[in-house]
């Protein structure tokens, strides 16, 4: 069977080339998350294509190292979880206000 044919049902393999790069403007295009992400990257990497997202200057070689297993993991929770970056804006934007001395220590959860 042909890889065309093997992968036809997978997400954007109609754009895998054997040792080719697919550019893609941003990975926050993966709408489906995580099993979209990964299911591309296999499909990649059984094509030994390299996967690089412009916007995330993300180079995803077929055999990547830790760095960038951990960098796709990062990117990975954020589609799995978009609320995660409004709320690293809004540390961003009222920073100056968190101290450490605001820090309240309770015994247990039902102290609220």
């Amino acid at each position: 069977m042909r890889k065309a044919d093997r992968f036809k049902n997978a997400p954007h393999s109609e754009l895998m080339k054997q040792d080719g790069e697919v550019i893609i403007p941003s990975i926050f295009m993966l709408q489906g998350g995580c099993p979209e992400l990964y299911s591309m990257l296999a499909v990649a990497g059984s094509y030994n294509c390299t996967i690089v997202f412009e916007n995330e200057n993300l180079i995803v070689r077929p055999k990547g190292d830790a760095l960038q297993s951990m960098t796709l993991i990062q990117y990975a929770g954020i589609l799995e979880n978009p609320q995660c970056v409004g709320d690293y804006i809004n540390y961003l934007v009222n920073h100056s206000s968190m101290k450490w001395d605001n820090a309240v220590s309770r015994s247990s959860s039902t102290d609220r």
